[in-house]
Protein backbone atom coordinates (compact mmCIF):
# COMPACT_ATOMS: atom_id res chain seq x y z
CA UNK A 1 0.00 0.00 0.00
CA UNK A 2 1.39 3.20 -0.68
CA UNK A 3 1.41 6.17 1.30
CA UNK A 4 -1.64 7.95 -0.94
CA UNK A 5 -3.44 4.58 -0.23
CA UNK A 6 -2.93 4.64 3.07
CA UNK A 7 -4.29 8.51 3.58
CA UNK A 8 -7.16 7.65 1.44
CA UNK A 9 -8.02 4.93 4.04
CA UNK A 10 -7.56 7.56 6.94
CA UNK A 11 -9.47 9.67 5.66
CA UNK A 12 -12.70 6.92 5.61
CA UNK A 13 -11.36 6.74 9.57
CA UNK A 14 -11.81 10.14 10.54
CA UNK A 15 -14.91 10.37 8.53
CA UNK A 16 -16.42 7.25 10.24
CA UNK A 17 -14.81 9.47 13.41
CA UNK A 18 -16.89 12.43 12.71
CA UNK A 19 -20.08 10.74 12.11
CA UNK A 20 -19.64 8.72 15.34
CA UNK A 21 -19.17 12.29 17.41
CA UNK A 22 -22.07 13.56 15.90
CA UNK A 23 -24.19 10.72 16.82
CA UNK A 24 -22.79 10.54 19.76
CA UNK A 25 -23.80 14.07 20.71
CA UNK A 26 -27.09 14.04 19.16
CA UNK A 27 -27.60 10.61 21.84
CA UNK A 28 -26.29 12.99 24.68
CA UNK A 29 -28.21 15.75 23.98
CA UNK A 30 -31.31 13.44 23.21
CA UNK A 31 -31.22 11.68 26.55
CA UNK A 32 -29.67 14.35 28.73
CA UNK A 33 -26.47 12.09 28.59
CA UNK A 34 -28.81 9.37 30.17
CA UNK A 35 -28.93 6.51 27.27
CA UNK A 36 -25.78 4.49 29.22
CA UNK A 37 -25.19 1.65 27.33
CA UNK A 38 -25.47 3.35 23.87
CA UNK A 39 -23.18 6.71 25.12
CA UNK A 40 -20.22 3.83 27.00
CA UNK A 41 -20.08 1.62 24.36
CA UNK A 42 -20.09 4.57 21.88
CA UNK A 43 -17.47 6.28 23.28
CA UNK A 44 -15.03 2.95 23.83
CA UNK A 45 -15.82 2.24 19.87
CA UNK A 46 -15.04 6.17 19.07
CA UNK A 47 -11.31 5.47 21.03
CA UNK A 48 -10.57 2.06 20.14
CA UNK A 49 -11.26 1.42 16.66
CA UNK A 50 -11.25 4.97 15.34
CA UNK A 51 -9.41 7.24 16.87
CA UNK A 52 -6.33 4.53 17.69
CA UNK A 53 -6.15 3.37 14.00
CA UNK A 54 -6.55 6.94 12.84
CA UNK A 55 -3.23 7.53 14.85
CA UNK A 56 -1.26 4.36 13.97
CA UNK A 57 -1.88 4.79 10.29
CA UNK A 58 -0.49 8.70 10.45
CA UNK A 59 2.65 6.63 10.98
CA UNK A 60 2.26 3.44 8.89
CA UNK A 61 1.48 0.35 8.93
CA UNK A 62 0.00 -1.79 11.84
CA UNK A 63 2.26 -4.23 13.80
CA UNK A 64 1.21 -7.81 13.83
CA UNK A 65 -0.10 -9.60 17.31
CA UNK A 66 2.03 -12.42 16.78
CA UNK A 67 4.18 -13.54 19.16
CA UNK A 68 7.56 -12.87 19.06
CA UNK A 69 7.28 -11.50 15.46
CA UNK A 70 8.18 -8.00 14.38
CA UNK A 71 6.54 -7.52 11.03
CA UNK A 72 3.93 -4.87 10.01
CA UNK A 73 0.76 -5.78 7.83
CA UNK A 74 1.24 -4.47 4.27
CA UNK A 75 -1.81 -5.75 2.33
CA UNK A 76 -4.04 -3.01 0.89
CA UNK A 77 -7.14 -4.87 1.53
CA UNK A 78 -7.37 -5.76 5.14
CA UNK A 79 -6.95 -2.04 5.58
CA UNK A 80 -9.91 -1.10 3.27
CA UNK A 81 -11.89 -3.95 4.65
CA UNK A 82 -11.45 -2.37 7.95
CA UNK A 83 -12.89 0.75 6.98
CA UNK A 84 -16.11 -1.05 5.76
CA UNK A 85 -16.26 -1.98 9.66
CA UNK A 86 -16.14 1.13 10.51
CA UNK A 87 -17.91 3.48 8.64
CA UNK A 88 -20.73 0.80 8.74
CA UNK A 89 -21.47 0.74 12.24
CA UNK A 90 -20.47 4.63 12.79
CA UNK A 91 -23.42 5.31 10.17
CA UNK A 92 -26.20 2.84 11.64
CA UNK A 93 -25.02 4.45 14.82
CA UNK A 94 -26.15 7.70 13.95
CA UNK A 95 -29.55 5.88 12.11
CA UNK A 96 -30.38 4.63 15.63
CA UNK A 97 -29.16 7.75 17.54
CA UNK A 98 -32.43 9.60 15.03
CA UNK A 99 -35.01 7.17 16.36
CA UNK A 100 -34.33 6.81 19.48
CA UNK A 101 -36.80 7.97 21.61
CA UNK A 102 -36.41 11.34 24.13
CA UNK A 103 -35.67 11.40 27.53
CA UNK A 104 -34.70 7.73 28.61
CA UNK A 105 -33.31 7.86 31.62
CA UNK A 106 -31.51 6.08 34.96
CA UNK A 107 -33.30 4.60 37.32
CA UNK A 108 -33.69 5.36 40.86
CA UNK A 109 -33.56 3.01 44.14
CA UNK A 110 -36.72 3.79 45.67
CA UNK A 111 -36.92 3.87 49.53
CA UNK A 112 -38.75 0.82 49.84
CA UNK A 113 -36.59 -1.53 48.40
CA UNK A 114 -33.06 0.01 50.16
CA UNK A 115 -33.35 -2.76 52.27
CA UNK A 116 -32.97 -5.21 49.90
CA UNK A 117 -30.12 -3.80 47.74
CA UNK A 118 -28.41 -3.32 51.49
CA UNK A 119 -28.66 -6.94 51.65
CA UNK A 120 -27.31 -7.77 48.35
CA UNK A 121 -24.69 -5.62 48.53
CA UNK A 122 -23.33 -7.53 51.82
CA UNK A 123 -24.05 -11.05 49.97
CA UNK A 124 -22.10 -10.10 46.94
CA UNK A 125 -19.31 -8.69 48.97
CA UNK A 126 -19.01 -12.15 50.84
CA UNK A 127 -19.26 -13.80 47.31
CA UNK A 128 -16.00 -11.55 45.69
CA UNK A 129 -13.91 -13.04 48.89
CA UNK A 130 -15.54 -16.47 48.94
CA UNK A 131 -14.13 -16.02 45.05
CA UNK A 132 -10.85 -14.93 45.97
CA UNK A 133 -10.02 -17.97 48.20
CA UNK A 134 -11.42 -20.61 46.27
CA UNK A 135 -9.24 -19.33 43.10
CA UNK A 136 -6.11 -19.45 45.13
CA UNK A 137 -7.46 -23.21 46.19
CA UNK A 138 -7.39 -23.91 42.49
CA UNK A 139 -4.15 -22.93 41.71
CA UNK A 140 -2.56 -25.85 44.06
CA UNK A 141 -0.53 -23.24 45.43
CA UNK A 142 0.18 -21.13 48.57
CA UNK A 143 -0.45 -17.16 48.68
CA UNK A 144 2.39 -17.05 49.58
CA UNK A 145 3.83 -18.83 47.06
CA UNK A 146 1.93 -17.05 44.24
CA UNK A 147 2.79 -13.85 45.36
CA UNK A 148 6.63 -14.62 44.17
CA UNK A 149 5.93 -17.01 41.10
CA UNK A 150 5.48 -15.91 37.70
CA UNK A 151 2.48 -15.78 35.64
CA UNK A 152 0.51 -18.81 34.51
CA UNK A 153 3.26 -20.80 37.38
CA UNK A 154 0.11 -23.07 38.33
CA UNK A 155 -0.41 -24.60 34.80
CA UNK A 156 3.33 -26.16 34.96
CA UNK A 157 2.83 -27.20 38.70
CA UNK A 158 0.35 -30.33 37.85
CA UNK A 159 -1.63 -29.41 40.50
CA UNK A 160 -4.45 -27.34 39.04
CA UNK A 161 -7.79 -27.50 39.53
CA UNK A 162 -9.18 -25.54 36.54
CA UNK A 163 -13.00 -26.10 37.41
CA UNK A 164 -12.52 -24.45 40.94
CA UNK A 165 -10.10 -21.92 39.67
CA UNK A 166 -12.80 -20.72 36.85
CA UNK A 167 -15.31 -20.75 39.72
CA UNK A 168 -13.40 -18.71 41.50
CA UNK A 169 -13.06 -16.38 38.63
CA UNK A 170 -16.70 -15.87 38.11
CA UNK A 171 -17.48 -15.05 41.75
CA UNK A 172 -14.52 -12.76 41.91
CA UNK A 173 -16.69 -11.13 39.12
CA UNK A 174 -19.07 -9.80 41.13
CA UNK A 175 -16.54 -6.81 42.10
CA UNK A 176 -18.40 -5.14 39.35
CA UNK A 177 -21.89 -5.67 40.94
CA UNK A 178 -20.40 -4.78 44.24
CA UNK A 179 -18.64 -1.36 43.50
CA UNK A 180 -21.88 -0.48 41.49
CA UNK A 181 -24.11 -1.00 44.82
CA UNK A 182 -21.65 0.17 46.78
CA UNK A 183 -21.47 3.83 44.66
CA UNK A 184 -25.59 3.50 44.72
CA UNK A 185 -26.17 3.24 48.11
CA UNK A 186 -23.03 5.46 49.21
CA UNK A 187 -20.89 2.60 50.68
CA UNK A 188 -23.26 1.29 53.29
CA UNK A 189 -20.25 -1.09 55.00
CA UNK A 190 -16.89 0.30 54.60
CA UNK A 191 -15.55 -2.56 56.77
CA UNK A 192 -16.39 -5.31 54.17
CA UNK A 193 -15.39 -2.73 51.34
CA UNK A 194 -12.06 -2.60 52.46
CA UNK A 195 -11.77 -6.09 53.01
CA UNK A 196 -13.43 -6.56 49.29
CA UNK A 197 -11.01 -3.86 47.31
CA UNK A 198 -7.92 -5.08 49.67
CA UNK A 199 -8.60 -8.62 48.48
CA UNK A 200 -9.04 -7.03 44.32
CA UNK A 201 -5.37 -5.55 44.51
CA UNK A 202 -3.87 -8.74 46.05
CA UNK A 203 -5.97 -10.55 43.08
CA UNK A 204 -4.48 -8.65 40.92
CA UNK A 205 -0.77 -8.52 42.30
CA UNK A 206 -0.83 -12.63 41.72
CA UNK A 207 -2.68 -13.66 38.80
CA UNK A 208 -1.52 -10.50 36.86
CA UNK A 209 -4.88 -10.42 35.54
CA UNK A 210 -5.62 -6.68 34.50
CA UNK A 211 -9.27 -7.25 33.68
CA UNK A 212 -9.93 -7.22 37.72
CA UNK A 213 -9.34 -3.26 37.36
CA UNK A 214 -11.76 -2.91 34.27
CA UNK A 215 -14.43 -4.89 36.23
CA UNK A 216 -14.28 -3.02 39.34
CA UNK A 217 -14.56 0.25 37.31
CA UNK A 218 -17.42 -1.29 35.28
CA UNK A 219 -19.73 -1.65 38.04
CA UNK A 220 -17.78 1.77 39.64
CA UNK A 221 -18.77 4.04 36.86
CA UNK A 222 -22.11 2.62 36.02
CA UNK A 223 -22.84 3.04 39.85
CA UNK A 224 -21.76 7.05 39.81
CA UNK A 225 -23.28 7.88 36.73
CA UNK A 226 -26.34 6.22 37.26
CA UNK A 227 -26.56 7.96 41.22
CA UNK A 228 -26.07 10.71 39.42
CA UNK A 229 -28.54 10.71 36.83
CA UNK A 230 -26.90 10.94 33.50
CA UNK A 231 -23.39 10.63 32.51
CA UNK A 232 -21.53 13.69 33.57
CA UNK A 233 -17.87 14.07 32.58
CA UNK A 234 -16.04 16.13 34.99
CA UNK A 235 -12.50 16.94 35.31
CA UNK A 236 -11.91 14.73 38.31
CA UNK A 237 -13.69 11.64 36.58
CA UNK A 238 -11.40 12.22 33.58
CA UNK A 239 -8.36 11.90 35.69
CA UNK A 240 -10.00 8.51 37.10
CA UNK A 241 -10.43 7.27 33.95
CA UNK A 242 -6.95 8.03 32.47
CA UNK A 243 -5.21 6.94 35.40
CA UNK A 244 -6.76 3.47 35.31
CA UNK A 245 -6.63 3.55 31.57
CA UNK A 246 -2.62 3.64 31.81
CA UNK A 247 -2.40 1.26 34.43
CA UNK A 248 -4.12 -0.96 32.49
CA UNK A 249 -1.69 -0.56 30.07
CA UNK A 250 1.11 -0.14 31.64
CA UNK A 251 0.50 -3.52 33.58
CA UNK A 252 0.66 -5.79 30.04
CA UNK A 253 4.35 -5.29 31.17
CA UNK A 254 4.62 -5.17 34.67
CA UNK A 255 2.97 -8.24 35.82
CA UNK A 256 5.88 -10.21 33.99
CA UNK A 257 8.31 -8.55 35.11
CA UNK A 258 10.48 -9.20 38.40
CA UNK A 259 9.63 -7.48 41.41
CA UNK A 260 13.25 -8.18 43.37
CA UNK A 261 14.98 -6.71 41.12
CA UNK A 262 14.57 -3.58 42.89
CA UNK A 263 15.24 0.11 41.10
CA UNK A 264 15.69 -1.77 38.35
CA UNK A 265 11.94 -2.59 38.01
CA UNK A 266 11.58 1.03 37.50
CA UNK A 267 13.78 1.09 34.65
CA UNK A 268 12.63 -2.22 32.79
CA UNK A 269 9.44 -1.45 33.01
CA UNK A 270 9.76 2.08 30.95
CA UNK A 271 12.44 0.45 28.45
CA UNK A 272 9.41 -2.33 28.07
CA UNK A 273 6.43 0.05 27.46
CA UNK A 274 6.88 4.09 27.41
CA UNK A 275 10.06 3.55 25.55
CA UNK A 276 9.92 3.75 21.56
CA UNK A 277 5.80 4.30 21.68
CA UNK A 278 5.72 0.28 22.17
CA UNK A 279 3.11 1.19 25.09
CA UNK A 280 1.16 2.42 21.90
CA UNK A 281 1.89 0.27 18.39
CA UNK A 282 2.68 -2.77 19.89
CA UNK A 283 1.16 -2.92 23.26
CA UNK A 284 -2.85 -3.44 24.18
CA UNK A 285 -4.16 -0.12 23.07
CA UNK A 286 -3.93 -0.94 19.65
CA UNK A 287 -4.44 -4.54 19.91
CA UNK A 288 -7.76 -4.39 18.98
CA UNK A 289 -7.22 -2.24 16.00
CA UNK A 290 -3.95 -4.97 15.05
CA UNK A 291 -5.70 -7.68 15.94
CA UNK A 292 -8.71 -7.21 13.74
CA UNK A 293 -6.17 -6.57 10.80
CA UNK A 294 -5.05 -10.00 11.28
CA UNK A 295 -8.27 -11.61 11.16
CA UNK A 296 -9.21 -10.12 8.20
CA UNK A 297 -6.07 -11.02 6.62
CA UNK A 298 -6.20 -14.89 7.89
CA UNK A 299 -9.95 -14.73 6.68
CA UNK A 300 -9.73 -12.54 2.97
CA UNK A 301 -6.28 -13.37 2.30
CA UNK A 302 -5.76 -17.03 3.56
CA UNK A 303 -9.20 -18.58 3.48
CA UNK A 304 -9.04 -19.55 7.34
CA UNK A 305 -13.38 -19.35 8.21
CA UNK A 306 -15.12 -20.24 11.07
CA UNK A 307 -18.41 -20.98 10.15
CA UNK A 308 -21.16 -19.10 12.17
CA UNK A 309 -18.61 -19.43 15.27
CA UNK A 310 -19.91 -16.04 16.91
CA UNK A 311 -23.41 -17.14 16.22
CA UNK A 312 -23.19 -20.96 17.19
CA UNK A 313 -21.39 -19.52 20.27
CA UNK A 314 -23.58 -17.11 21.97
CA UNK A 315 -26.43 -19.27 20.68
CA UNK A 316 -25.18 -22.37 22.51
CA UNK A 317 -24.11 -20.47 25.82
CA UNK A 318 -25.29 -21.93 28.49
CA UNK A 319 -24.41 -25.72 27.11
CA UNK A 320 -21.35 -27.05 28.05
CA UNK A 321 -19.09 -27.65 24.69
CA UNK A 322 -19.04 -31.18 25.43
CA UNK A 323 -22.45 -31.64 25.56
CA UNK A 324 -23.72 -29.93 22.37
CA UNK A 325 -22.45 -33.15 20.21
CA UNK A 326 -19.78 -30.95 18.52
CA UNK A 327 -22.54 -27.94 17.62
CA UNK A 328 -20.89 -25.56 20.06
CA UNK A 329 -17.26 -24.47 18.76
CA UNK A 330 -13.96 -23.96 20.19
CA UNK A 331 -13.68 -20.27 22.03
CA UNK A 332 -12.61 -18.13 18.97
CA UNK A 333 -10.01 -16.34 20.60
CA UNK A 334 -8.36 -20.18 21.50
CA UNK A 335 -8.58 -20.85 17.59
CA UNK A 336 -7.05 -17.55 16.60
CA UNK A 337 -4.10 -17.73 19.01
CA UNK A 338 -3.30 -21.47 17.35
CA UNK A 339 -3.79 -19.91 13.98
CA UNK A 340 -1.13 -17.06 14.59
CA UNK A 341 0.93 -19.57 16.72
CA UNK A 342 0.18 -17.98 19.74
CA UNK A 343 0.60 -21.10 21.98
CA UNK A 344 2.84 -23.19 24.37
CA UNK A 345 3.41 -26.22 26.02
CA UNK A 346 2.29 -24.61 29.54
CA UNK A 347 -0.93 -23.13 28.09
CA UNK A 348 -3.25 -22.88 25.28
CA UNK A 349 -3.21 -18.99 23.73
CA UNK A 350 -6.14 -16.80 24.61
CA UNK A 351 -5.81 -13.90 21.86
CA UNK A 352 -9.30 -12.46 20.63
CA UNK A 353 -9.52 -11.46 17.10
CA UNK A 354 -10.93 -8.07 18.12
CA UNK A 355 -15.07 -7.88 17.80
CA UNK A 356 -14.31 -6.69 13.81
CA UNK A 357 -12.23 -9.94 13.63
CA UNK A 358 -15.35 -12.03 15.47
CA UNK A 359 -17.56 -11.32 12.49
CA UNK A 360 -15.04 -11.44 9.89
CA UNK A 361 -13.53 -14.78 10.60
CA UNK A 362 -17.40 -16.54 11.64
CA UNK A 363 -19.34 -14.75 8.63
CA UNK A 364 -16.54 -13.73 6.02
CA UNK A 365 -15.21 -10.50 5.92
CA UNK A 366 -17.60 -8.52 3.59
CA UNK A 367 -21.15 -10.23 4.96
CA UNK A 368 -19.46 -9.65 8.76
CA UNK A 369 -19.18 -6.38 7.81
CA UNK A 370 -22.77 -6.15 6.93
CA UNK A 371 -23.90 -7.97 10.22
CA UNK A 372 -21.62 -6.09 12.64
CA UNK A 373 -23.03 -2.71 11.52
CA UNK A 374 -27.05 -3.55 11.69
CA UNK A 375 -26.58 -5.95 14.22
CA UNK A 376 -24.35 -4.32 16.96
CA UNK A 377 -26.19 -0.51 17.20
CA UNK A 378 -30.04 -2.71 17.09
CA UNK A 379 -28.52 -5.09 20.16
CA UNK A 380 -27.52 -1.81 22.41
CA UNK A 381 -30.47 0.53 20.77
CA UNK A 382 -32.69 -2.60 22.05
CA UNK A 383 -30.42 -2.71 25.68
CA UNK A 384 -31.27 1.26 25.90
CA UNK A 385 -34.70 0.96 25.66
CA UNK A 386 -35.43 -2.44 27.70
CA UNK A 387 -33.26 -1.95 30.92
CA UNK A 388 -31.55 1.70 30.19
CA UNK A 389 -33.86 3.48 32.52
CA UNK A 390 -34.43 0.82 35.26
CA UNK A 391 -33.05 -0.42 38.51
CA UNK A 392 -34.21 -4.24 39.20
CA UNK A 393 -32.60 -7.47 39.08
CA UNK A 394 -31.43 -7.60 35.26
CA UNK A 395 -30.58 -3.71 34.86
CA UNK A 396 -27.95 -4.21 38.03
CA UNK A 397 -26.16 -7.21 36.70
CA UNK A 398 -26.41 -5.16 33.16
CA UNK A 399 -25.46 -1.79 34.06
CA UNK A 400 -22.59 -3.08 36.17
CA UNK A 401 -21.02 -5.57 34.01
CA UNK A 402 -21.68 -3.58 31.22
CA UNK A 403 -18.13 -1.77 30.51
CA UNK A 404 -16.11 -4.86 31.17
CA UNK A 405 -18.55 -7.05 28.94
CA UNK A 406 -18.01 -4.04 26.23
CA UNK A 407 -14.26 -3.67 26.34
CA UNK A 408 -13.85 -7.31 26.35
CA UNK A 409 -16.45 -7.95 22.78
CA UNK A 410 -13.80 -4.89 21.52
CA UNK A 411 -11.18 -7.07 21.96
CA UNK A 412 -12.72 -10.32 20.72
CA UNK A 413 -13.60 -12.18 23.63
CA UNK A 414 -17.41 -13.16 24.72
CA UNK A 415 -16.34 -14.16 27.76
CA UNK A 416 -17.83 -10.70 29.57
CA UNK A 417 -21.10 -11.99 28.55
CA UNK A 418 -20.59 -15.14 30.39
CA UNK A 419 -19.44 -13.32 33.81
CA UNK A 420 -22.56 -10.99 33.50
CA UNK A 421 -24.93 -13.63 33.21
CA UNK A 422 -23.07 -15.60 36.16
CA UNK A 423 -23.80 -11.96 37.87
CA UNK A 424 -27.48 -11.99 36.92
CA UNK A 425 -27.55 -15.88 38.54
CA UNK A 426 -26.01 -14.18 41.88
CA UNK A 427 -28.29 -11.57 42.53
CA UNK A 428 -31.53 -13.76 41.48
CA UNK A 429 -30.65 -16.27 43.88
CA UNK A 430 -30.40 -13.90 46.71
CA UNK A 431 -33.41 -12.22 45.70
CA UNK A 432 -34.99 -15.48 45.59
CA UNK A 433 -33.55 -16.61 49.17
CA UNK A 434 -34.79 -13.61 50.46
CA UNK A 435 -38.06 -13.94 48.88
CA UNK A 436 -38.54 -17.07 50.74
CA UNK A 437 -37.66 -15.40 54.33
CA UNK A 438 -39.90 -13.26 53.88
CA UNK A 439 -42.45 -15.48 52.99
CA UNK A 440 -41.37 -17.12 55.99
CA UNK A 441 -41.45 -14.46 58.29
CA UNK A 442 -45.70 -13.69 56.94
CA UNK A 443 -46.65 -17.00 57.95
CA UNK A 444 -44.74 -17.22 61.30
CA UNK A 445 -46.77 -13.90 62.16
Amino acid sequence: MSDAELFFVNLIILLASLIMIGALSAVYYKTRGRAYFLLSFGCLFLILNLIVPFVINLYGYAYTVRWGQNFKLESDNIYYIYCLYALGFSAFFGVCAIFLRKNSGFGIIDSEDMFFYKVLHFWVGVGVIIGFFVYVLGTGMSLVDLLNASRFAWFSTGKLESGVLNLGLYFVSLISVYAYLDVRLGFPNKILSSIVYFLICVMIAISGGRKWVIFFMSGFLAGYFQSKGRIKISLKSVVGILFVMAFVAVWQYGRNLNVDSGNKFSKELYEKSVSGGRLFFRGDVSYFYRAALEAIDLNYNKDVYYPGALALRVILMPLPRSFSFGLKPEGLPAKFAKDIGAYNNARDGNMPPGVVGLFALSFGSLLGAFLFSICMPSLLAFLEIKFGGKVGLLSVAISSHFISAATLFLRGSTGGVYYMIFGLLFVSVVATAMAFVRCAVRHGE
